[in-house]
């Protein structure tokens, strides 16, 4: 007779390599959809209400006991899903696409641009880890990332071969393989 804790670790070594490739996969979309959306303003308010709905199911289903605990029902504010990080990513690339229109010409305003991209990357990244974020500041660097090496495949897997070093609890090997 098998117990439901065994069971549950054998599951998991099939389906956790499974289902770790699905986050790597929402980014790298959610760069697609922002550089072929004709309507952002719609994609934004779709993101943050997705993040918005989900959240409350999310909170259920992990920290229900923690949220009758702090008397929070039905948010718990100590967590949020994986939308408000794909909702900080997209802020994030935006940002980016826009201190780029700004700023192209000239060596000064490359620089300025360079500091600009480097403080809303930061700030965006420390703001998910600061309201807890699923997959936090990874995952706002990865969308980031994907953005930025979107017109190289081999610059996007040598930047998730970096984040990959750097953010090892995040990973795993087969999602370093399919990626």
């Amino acid at each position: 007779n098998i117990s439901t804790y065994m069971m549950y670790e054998k599951l998991k070594l099939i389906y956790w390599p499974i289902g770790s490739i699905a986050f790597p996969l929402f980014c790298f979309l959610l760069v697609e959809g922002f550089l072929h959306t004709k309507h952002l303003k719609k994609y934004f308010l779709l993101m943050f209400l997705f993040a918005l709905i989900s959240e409350i199911p999310f909170d259920y289903a992990f920290f229900i006991r923690e949220m009758k605990a702090a008397d929070t029902i039905p948010f718990y504010f100590e967590y949020q899903n994986v939308f408000f990080t794909l909702l900080l990513g997209l802020t994030t690339i935006w940002g980016i696409s826009k201190i780029h229109e700004k700023f192209n010409v000239g060596l000064r305003e490359k620089i300025i641009s360079l500091l600009l991209n480097g403080t809303l990357i930061f700030t965006t990244s420390m703001f998910a880890e600061k309201i807890m974020c699923d997959y936090g500041a990874y995952g706002v660097l990865l969308i980031t990332g994907f953005y930025l090496t979107r017109t190289n495949r081999i610059y996007q897997i040598l930047f998730y071969v970096l984040l990959f070093l750097i953010f090892k609890h995040f990973l795993n090997f087969p999602q370093l393989i399919v990626s």
